[in-house]
C-alpha cells in the first residue's frame, strides 16, 4: 500500500507567514512590542514608586523589546514542529486528529490542543521572563525584587497571545 503525505494549513502561526508574506510588517510588529514594552516598563516603575523611572528605561527597554518579541518565533516554533506529526508515529493518528489539525484550525476545538497551545504560550512568557530577569536589568540600580516584579510583568503582559487566535476566524473573516 502507497504511504501519502498529508499536507496541513499552518496559518495558525501568525507570525511566521504573515511576516514572510508581507516583510513590512517587522517594523509594525517591532515598533507595537517596543511600545507595549515601555508602557510595561513605565508602568510597573510607575506602580512600584521607583523615582529614577526614565535612567531604567533607556538602560533596558531595547533588550525588553528584543526579549519580548523572541517568544513569537519560539511559539511559532513549537507549533510549527507539531505539524510534522506522522501518521506512523506511535498514537501518530490520534496526535493529527486531536493536536495537530486543531492547532492549524482551532486550538480550542479539542482540549488537548488548548491545554498544549496555552503551555506553549506559557512557555515562551517563562523565556522572556528569564531572559529579562538575568539579562535587560544588569546595568540598572533596580533591587533584585524590583527586577523580579518586572520581568513578571513584562512577561505576562508582552507574551505571544497572537498564537492563540484561531485561524478559522481569519477564513470565515475574509470568506
Amino acid at each position: 500500500m502507497k504511504k501519502y503525505v498529508k499536507l496541513y494549513d499552518v496559518t495558525a502561526l501568525f507570525p511566521i507567514w504573515f511576516l514572510l508574506l508581507m516583510p513590512n510588517t517587522w517594523i509594525f510588529l517591532i515598533a507595537t512590542q517596543f511600545i507595549l514594552a515601555s508602557f510595561v516598563l513605565l508602568g510597573g516603575l510607575k506602580y512600584m514608586g521607583y523615582d529614577d523611572v526614565s535612567s531604567v528605561w533607556k538602560k533596558s527597554i531595547i533588550w525588553n523589546t528584543l526579549y519580548g518579541f523572541i517568544g513569537y518565533p519560539i511559539t511559532c516554533g513549537i507549533l510549527f514542529s507539531t505539524q510534522f506529526i506522522s501518521e506512523t508515529m506511535p498514537k501518530g493518528e490520534w496526535l493529527i486528529e486531536n493536536l495537530t489539525i486543531p492547532i492549524a484550525t482551532n486550538p480550542y476545538s479539542h482540549l488537548t490542543s488548548a491545554i498544549f497551545i496555552i503551555a506553549v504560550v506559557a512557555f515562551s512568557a517563562f523565556i522572556c521572563y528569564i531572559m529579562n530577569r538575568f539579562f535587560s536589568f544588569r546595568k540598572t540600580n533596580l533591587s533584585k525584587a524590583q527586577v523580579n516584579r518586572l520581568s513578571i510583568y513584562l512577561a505576562i503582559i508582552t507574551a505571544p497571545y497572537i498564537a492563540m487566535t484561531p485561524s478559522i476566524t481569519l477564513y470565515n473573516s475574509i470568506l
